[in-house]
């Protein structure tokens, strides 16, 4: 898939209207967009906000690694990820970069 292919898909799953909700603290259902979410076709999204993040790497906690990393959506700190070759939502952390200096697998 073409880069500029995918960044449309990414766009696709969360609207401007529901950008501009979350950024101003007024959406009515912020988990709805949030977090992970299994689309129709079974494809894995996460999406976080976690303002002053620069980046945000994607943990699986049963195995301690790394899944991925999600892209920045908005500089305002709202993050995006197609989790790939993954089918069925699973337990998850999102570790900014500092923060994974300090994790020490189970």
């Amino acid at each position: 898939m073409r880069p500029d292919a995918l960044q449309i898909l990414l766009d696709r799953m969360l609207s401007e209207d529901d950008l501009a909700a979350l950024l101003e603290a007024r959406h009515p259902d912020p988990f709805s967009v949030l977090g992970m979410h299994a689309e129709a076709d079974s494809d894995l999204w996460v999406r976080a906000l976690l303002p002053g993040a620069r980046s945000v790497a994607l943990l699986d906690t049963a195995t301690a690694r790394r899944v991925g990393r999600l892209l920045t959506r908005h500089e305002a700190g709202c993050f995006k990820a197609l989790i790939p070759r993954r089918r069925k939502p699973f337990d998850y952390r999102l570790v900014p970069p500092l923060a994974a200096l300090f994790l020490v697998p189970a």
